[in-house]
């Protein structure tokens, strides 16, 4: 799999639109199925969510109390539901907010590394010994190994803080994930950026690769120790910094849907959108008939349900297939008596 950089958070205002014009603004199906009357921790009256994309509102106007107008707030799941949902980019949808002049309050930009170009243990023991130049005060390492006997899984290594403008941080994503057996590598580096940090950065025209890139080479230099030299600054940037920001230079953008599938998302398309469809197929067809077709069809199945099925399945194709085989023997021998 290839390295690539996802918008990951997403957070903007509208505080002159009414909820009705926001949903028109987001252009999502109508048959999605918000979950309402949610509270707001964002200083707004109510919150409505689905799948990681919240709406904040306030139908009373008295910003007094409250804020105005709405605010749309998308977690790294939130943005992979709206490319999913309403078939546009995150980066379509940017170009929108901006261009109608909406502010943005917070965009979080993530760098994927299936290759092995971050070995997050060499990371956090350069950072340990302080082994790098960075605009940012802050260091933290944190080490989510529940048993000593075992080797070092869960381990983050963030610089910054999570409530300034600018906050850095990098960890082991097969951990979140649980997918260690499914993945040999995948390590995210993410670039946290609030109010006008957020603003420059999406109205800044380069590539996103570029973007990602110059702000880790303006914050952040991981370094070689010199040691008859006491100026970090004139270390030498270490080799595999140096090949990091190489290869996130030259990625323009990327999206990544089939990555976070998981079986909520499963779930929430078959059950809540697609029933009427598979409830047809099997009163058009009957039960055995219809998924004798589903599984008739021999095309390879996306990368997305191979990581599914890996994890989740229950069921032996070989079963089903001695099930469809038995079902059939048994409607033959009715058919024939």
């Amino acid at each position: 799999m290839d390295n690539c950089i996802i918008y990951d958070w997403l957070t903007f205002s509208l505080p002159d639109f009414s909820l009705q014009e926001t949903l028109a603004f987001l252009n999502l199906p109508d048959t999605i199925q918000w979950d309402e009357g949610l509270g707001s921790r964002l200083f707004y009256a109510e919150r409505r969510a689905f799948s990681g994309i919240s709406i904040h509102s306030t139908s009373d106007l008295d910003s007094r109390r409250l804020n105005a107008g709405c605010c749309v707030e998308m977690s790294g799941q939130g943005c992979r539901a709206y490319e999913t949902y309403s078939g546009k980019s995150m980066s379509d949808l940017i170009s929108r907010v901006r261009s109608a002049g909406l502010s943005v309050s917070r965009v979080d930009v993530a760098y994927d590394d299936f290759q092995g170009l971050i070995d997050i243990q060499h990371m956090a023991a350069q950072a340990r010994e302080f082994h790098f130049t960075s605009r940012l005060q802050a260091r933290k390492i944190v080490d989510e190994s529940q048993f000593s006997d075992i080797e070092v899984a869960g381990l983050t290594v963030s610089h910054g803080s999570k409530s300034s403008r600018i906050y850095i941080r990098c960890y082991d994503k097969r951990v979140e994930r649980n997918a260690m057996n499914i993945f040999p590598h995948w390590v995210r580096l993410e670039i946290q950026l609030r109010d006008e940090n957020a603003v420059n950065f999406l109205d800044n025209p380069d590539f996103l690769g570029f973007k990602f890139s110059g702000v880790l080479k303006n914050y952040l230099l991981y370094r070689d120790p010199v040691k008859t030299d006491t100026n970090k600054r004139r270390w030498p940037v270490s080799r595999w910094w140096s090949n990091l920001l190489d290869d996130i230079d030259a990625i323009s953008i990327a999206s990544k849907k089939d990555l976070d599938y998981n079986r909520d998302r499963f779930d929430d398309f078959v059950f809540d959108h697609m029933h009427n469809v598979i409830k047809t197929g099997v009163l058009l067809y009957g039960p055995v008939e219809f998924l004798r077709r589903v599984f008739g069809f021999s095309e390879d199945m996306p990368t997305k349900y191979k990581r599914l099925l890996s994890e989740y399945a229950v069921a032996d194709p070989a079963e089903l297939q001695r099930f469809f085989d038995l079902m059939q023997g048994d409607l033959n021998e009715t058919e024939g008596n």
